[in-house]
């Protein structure tokens, strides 16, 4: 029998209690799935706080027409953030690919996704998309049963990325043809993948520097955000 999944963040609900379910998902709880009173649900708040639930009242407010649901926590668990964790920092593909690339990052594992500004990118998303991008996280949230949603940055230039990388204290690896087969990381792990132009000689020529390990992500050229998700799935410790 499916259970269905619901994001409610910073729901603090404890067992006994209730928590709400309102706004588009609760339309399409009541118009689509037609959810019941007596019917299990699953509530995470995307920070690894997940409750079972059980609906008691499903019902629709008079004046504003909008829909709410109720539930009563039966069980809550918490469960830490995954590590090592995998992390993405990944120029950015045109149009509706962008959204793809997110929403497989989100299946494949990865714990977050910052947009990198490299000398050959041709994408720099703005505060609009963004928040799209953030809101397909949260549905990919509920899709594949993450008990943390993907973040989503705001875009970094590439010495910033590196910077920011150094700061955490993660290893980083590139994608890059000329490198070594990539493998599940032991650590917490920066992959960074470059726009379809490539990587210019100067950012090689940083890497080489900074002694970054490049990996191979298979015998093909990939499109970035096929290279992405693959790359995230290939080092990705599971």
């Amino acid at each position: 029998m499916v259970t269905h999944a619901f994001h409610v963040p910073e729901s603090r609900c404890q067992v006994g209690g209730s928590v709400h379910i309102a706004g588009d998902q609760a339309h399409h709880a009541a118009r689509v799935l037609r959810l019941a009173e007596g019917e299990g649900v699953i509530v995470r708040d995307g920070r690894g706080r997940v409750a079972s639930c059980v609906v008691t009242s499903v019902s629709k407010d008079r004046r504003s027409g909008e829909w709410l649901i109720e539930a009563r926590v039966d069980s809550m668990t918490e469960r830490p953030p995954p590590s090592p964790a995998v992390h993405v920092l990944a120029a950015c593909p045109k149009g509706d690919r962008l959204a793809e690339m997110v929403e497989g990052l989100s299946q494949a594992g990865a714990a977050s996704f910052t947009p990198l500004i490299a000398e050959r990118s041709v994408v720099d998303p703005g505060g609009a998309k963004l928040e799209r991008l953030r809101r397909i996280a949260v549905e990919s949230l509920k899709q594949c049963r993450r008990d943390w949603v993907m973040d989503i940055h705001d875009p970094l230039s590439l010495d910033a990325a590196l910077a920011r990388c150094e700061a955490a204290g993660w290893r980083v690896v590139v994608a890059d043809g000329t490198g070594g087969r990539a493998e599940p990381c032991s650590r917490d792990t920066a992959l960074l993948v470059g726009p379809e132009g490539g990587w210019s000689d100067a950012e090689r020529s940083l890497f080489a520097a900074r002694a970054l390990s490049l990996v191979r992500l298979g015998p093909h050229v990939m499109r970035i955000e096929t290279a992405a998700v693959v790359g995230a799935a290939m080092i990705h410790p599971s």
